[in-house]
């Protein structure tokens, strides 16, 4: 079974990227990175493993140009027409298994999505009803969301605007995500990817929405495979006093874990393994 790991990087990101690639560097494990265009792209290297950029847009947070990344990563991944699954990770995230678990695992289950889904929020409906119009300002910012989201759903509110009238649920939960190639194809050829663009977090209801069957789950980062902590953070950055609990969660899975931007942390997290 061949696997793709789309990534999304920026920054100072690489040097834990690079890690990830070290640890599942596989023939049948590629990469597929989108690097934010506000960056150099790094080096990164592998031995089995093939690299490819894919090409890149400026990514402000919040806003729908981290669908656009997501969307550049699935064309370049379904036109190679070479993968049976899939997986979308930041680059800031490290793999919970061995490359030789991770093949194992998977390929017991080469059928299952593994894509969390959350409860119904009154507020999800509002990321894609009111129409956004400032692409490249950075939603999650103080200022923004202060002053700029405020006035952008008063003037949505006063002019009535309701871009979801008629359309299916909106549904919502990580954008990060395992699965078979076909989800992937799905959100491609999907009818109407418009109501996704100029949205507010919009990543997070994209895959949700499109495949509309999923269960709604209380760990939805589980149900992704992803080990996230958001009792201690937004999420939770994980540095290497967090080793011993991240090491017991190896092999029990969990496919990646975020957020780690400390290199010792994977490596001595593998120190025994």
């Amino acid at each position: 079974m061949k696997h793709a790991i789309m990534v999304e990087g920026h920054g100072s990101t690489a040097n834990i990227l690079q890690q990830t690639i070290d640890r599942l560097d596989d023939m049948d494990i590629d990469f597929f990175v989108h690097w934010d265009l506000n960056y150099a792209k790094p080096h990164l290297s592998a031995l089995k493993s093939e690299i490819h950029f894919v090409q890149s847009v400026s990514v402000k947070w919040g806003t729908d140009t981290m669908i656009l990344a997501e969307l550049a990563l699935f064309e370049a991944v379904y036109a190679s027409g070479k993968y049976d699954y899939v997986h979308l990770i930041s680059a800031n995230d490290i793999p919970l298994m061995t490359v030789q678990y991770f093949i194992s695992f998977f390929e017991k289950r080469h059928k299952q999505v593994f894509i969390g889904q959350s409860d119904y929020d009154e507020n999800t409906e509002h990321r894609v009803t009111y129409y956004y119009p400032f692409r490249h300002l950075n939603y999650r910012g103080k200022m923004a969301q202060k002053f700029v989201l405020p006035i952008v759903k008063r003037i949505n509110v006063l002019l009535h605007v309701n871009r979801q009238l008629g359309k299916s649920t909106v549904r919502k939960g990580p954008n990060w995500f395992s699965g078979p190639v076909y989800v992937i194809e799905a959100v491609l050829q999907y009818d109407d990817l418009q109501r996704f663009r100029h949205t507010y977090l919009g990543d997070e209801v994209l895959l949700q929405t499109i495949l509309a069957n999923l269960s709604v789950t209380k760990n939805d980062n589980a149900a992704a495979l992803r080990y996230i902590d958001w009792e201690r953070g937004t999420p939770y950055l994980f540095g290497v006093e967090d080793v011993e609990e991240l090491r017991s969660k190896v092999n029990t899975g969990f496919a990646f874990a975020r957020k780690v931007m400390d290199t010792n942390v994977v490596m001595k997290i593998y120190d025994t393994k």
